[in-house]
């Protein structure tokens, strides 16, 4: 009985450690996307970027408000559907982008 009521603690309090290591603070970091034909540029609040190229894209999921765009089997890019400015971005992105990625 004392396992069973430790045990779910002892999960709750390594997933609080995990998110809230210093470690971790890359993920928390404010990301902007620049989207082309081409590549998808990602700039990071702290000044570094990182490009990739459309074609490494290997999967996309779309969820009632974002798009998942995966760069591996267990890495992808969040992109929300309401940070497109207009109808016609979105509609690009879905016609460029997301109709070009084999699921």
């Amino acid at each position: 009985m004392f396992f069973s009521f430790i045990y779910p603690l002892l999960i709750i309090f390594q997933y609080w450690r995990f998110a809230n290591s210093g470690d971790n603070k890359i993920f928390l970091l404010e990301r902007n996307y620049e989207i082309d034909d081409e590549k998808i540029i990602g700039n990071l609040s702290d000044g570094t970027s990182s490009t990739i190229m459309n074609n490494h894209l290997i999967k996309t999921i779309q969820l009632k408000n974002a798009y998942l765009l995966y760069i591996s089997k267990l890495q992808f890019i969040y992109i929300p559907k309401d940070s497109f400015i207009t109808e016609q971005d979105k509609d690009w992105f879905e016609k460029e982008i997301v109709k070009n990625i084999k699921n």
